[in-house]
């Protein structure tokens, strides 16, 4: 567990910029606490809080929902998603949702 947290930090220290959409840091939030505690969740976001936060303008609304439609993605997946191709990002993620989608770096979760 100690090797994939310091890999994530990495990560995020690597990453220039780093512009999440802001409901990344919910859904990392809610992921963590259902596993582990407020204190592990609040840690592990604690890096995301110094990030510039993108921003989706109204304009900007409708690809999420093409994207959910296109790939069958929940609400808030299909919101970062659509911030990752439209600020030209990589996702990194653990998440099953963006397994196979392109601009997508996925690492599956550790067995516990």
């Amino acid at each position: 567990m100690q090797v994939r947290i310091q890999l994530i930090s990495n990560l995020f220290e690597m990453a220039s910029p780093l512009s999440p959409p802001g409901i990344t840091i919910t859904q990392v939030w809610k992921c963590i606490l259902k596993r582990r505690s407020v204190f592990v969740a609040g840690t592990a976001t604690n890096t995301m809080r110094f990030a510039t936060l993108a921003n989706i303008r109204e304009g900007v609304m409708i690809m999420p929902a093409i994207l959910a439609t296109q790939f069958n993605l929940p609400f808030a997946d299909s919101l970062i998603y659509a911030s990752t191709l439209i600020h030209q990002a990589t996702l990194w993620t653990q998440d099953q949702d963006f397994k196979d989608l392109p601009h997508v770096n996925f690492f599956p979760k550790l067995k516990s």
